[in-house]
């Protein structure tokens, strides 16, 4: 299938550590395998299904989750979900958010002051924080520095 031959998620030991050390030489990031988030694409609805596609933006529409590597070429694509839904709930549901789980990914970590941190995806404040995903601290006045930066 031609999808496949452009848009292909990093597997193997070298590709994961193809993919991270990508993330950690341009941006300072490191265990990064992936930036994660979703968009809504407008369409007209199915007939008999419109509540399903008209999303929180006021508008039908299907999802399109999606993740970059840090050259900014699509490693994952999941497209079609009813606008109804959220960036989170189709992650969880994906194959994607039980993939990353696979021991070929566990198996790449380090360890920050006594933690493990093992390769994760960043995304936006929008996903669930988990152990294979880490996403922004809530921005808020007066938020402490450190916090900030982390967010930058």
């Amino acid at each position: 299938m031609l999808f496949h031959r452009f848009i292909k998620f990093p597997k193997s030991p070298d590709e994961i550590k193809y993919t991270m050390n990508g993330f950690y030489t341009k941006f300072g990031y490191q265990m990064c395998i992936g930036a994660l988030d979703g968009s809504h694409f407008a369409i007209k609805p199915p007939l008999d299904y419109e509540v399903d596609y008209y999303n929180y933006k006021k508008y039908h529409s299907i999802i399109t989750l999606a993740i970059m590597n840090a050259d900014l070429l699509f490693t994952y694509i999941n497209t079609g979900t009813s606008g109804r839904s959220n960036d989170s709930s189709i992650y969880n549901r994906s194959k994607l958010s039980q993939v990353i789980e696979d021991p070929t990914y566990e198996d790449h970590f380090m360890i920050i002051d006594n933690t493990k941190i093992r390769c994760h995806f960043i995304a936006y404040s929008a996903f669930s924080l988990a152990k294979t995903l880490i996403k922004p601290f809530p921005e808020r006045p007066n938020m402490p520095k450190k916090y900030s930066t982390f967010n930058y």
